[in-house]
């Protein structure tokens, strides 16, 4: 609730800023819940990438058609697996449900899901416009935004230039995005084997209940419970053997604590909340604080990337794969192309309300 309303209260003044400067003769353009900034100097640089290595970039292109295809295919595979999961008991499907902090995602989350989604759609754009380059189709314009509540950035095609280029320069294009996505997501994967010890060192305390026994020994958001009781184990392992009113001794990042567990036979016990994030030591020894920081952004990066490679390829509208699909499938339907498209927008429509739907239904409003 504060956190809806802090933004309400952020829109209003960027909208009355708006309103009070000139701000449209600098590229700067306010909307509802969304702020562009046209940029001539971007648009040059997409121009001067394509133009270094032209090669490399359509050897990089013709793989990320490849890609493109494939992960269409997943994505479709995807999801309707997954409804078949949701829709059989005993089966564990992947709950899909909208991202709305505080309901679905806990708000502690957001900044790490934010930079990673922002980077995540700047590169994709980017990506479109180098390779746009490169097909010799021009950008119109070429830009930031701040959309609601992350950065991100858009390319503008001409779309007389694009329409009349080849099926394999549209493709090209269009697939460009989801194949940096992937690159990404693979090299923040690198960076979790390079960086950090592949081994559990402990619980990540992310949330602290009021007045529980970690919140009364002195245990904040960050600290790390390395063992307790002398044991590395499995926190659930761990609790479902304390009893209401016993002594713990936690081994912790800020020190021995002795704690006399609550009275209550879940999570109160402690007062931690479940799912527990496991700690992983990073390699460079820098302390908890660091390697949790760290590690946050890595792993959320590894699930935005991935998520942005796969569903971007999806072929419903607004997504890149509905005119990836479209483009191949006008070479074979022809006239009857845009029927084709519009049904297959409507099934994926469907199916991905049916994942949300059934994932509601089968889990709930799941917190994570």
């Amino acid at each position: 609730m504060r956190f809806g309303f802090s933004l309400l209260i952020f829109w209003l003044a960027v909208f009355l800023v708006s309103k009070i400067f000139p701000l449209k003769r600098y590229g700067v353009q306010v909307e509802p819940a969304y702020i562009t900034f046209r940029s001539s100097m971007l648009k040059v640089l997409l121009y001067k990438i394509g133009d270094r290595r032209p090669r490399f970039w359509k050897t990089l292109s013709n793989l990320s058609v490849v890609s493109g295809a494939g992960l269409m295919i997943y994505a479709v595979y995807f999801l309707l697996d997954n409804i078949l999961k949701l829709t059989q008991p005993g089966i564990q499907g992947t709950s899909l449900l909208p991202v709305l902090p505080g309901l679905t995602i806990r708000l502690y989350w957001l900044p790490y899901l934010l930079l990673a989604a922002s980077l995540g759609i700047i590169l994709h754009e980017a990506a479109h416009g180098i390779i746009a380059r490169v097909e010799n189709i021009s950008l119109k314009s070429a830009g930031l935004a701040f959309v609601l509540t992350f950065f991100t950035g858009f390319v503008e095609l001409d779309d007389h230039e694009f329409e009349k280029s080849p099926a394999t320069s549209k493709l090209r294009v269009l697939s460009a995005g989801s194949f940096v996505n992937l690159v990404a997501f693979l090299f923040v994967m690198f960076m979790m084997f390079a960086l950090f010890l592949n081994v559990p060192s402990g619980i990540v305390v992310t949330e602290v209940s009021e007045a529980s026994p970690i919140d009364d020994a002195g245990l904040q958001q960050w600290d790390i419970i390395y063992d307790i009781n002398g044991t590395l184990a499995n926190m659930a392992d761990v609790l479902s053997d304390v009893t209401p009113g016993g002594t713990l001794k936690l081994n912790t990042s800020r020190g021995i604590l002795w704690i006399v567990t609550g009275n209550s036979t879940s999570d109160e016990l402690l007062g931690l909340f479940s799912p527990y994030l496991v700690y992983y030591q990073s390699r460079f020894g820098l302390g908890p604080l660091f390697d949790v920081q760290l590690y946050l952004s890595v792993f959320w990066g590894v699930i935005v990337y991935s998520s942005l490679a796969i569903f971007s390829m999806l072929p419903l509208f607004p997504f890149d794969g509905d005119k990836f699909l479209f483009y191949i499938i006008k070479r074979f339907a022809g006239n009857r192309s845009k029927e084709v498209r519009m049904v297959f927008n409507v099934v994926f429509f469907g199916t991905i309300a049916g994942n949300m739907i059934l994932s509601f239904v089968k889990y709930g409003p799941v917190l994570i």
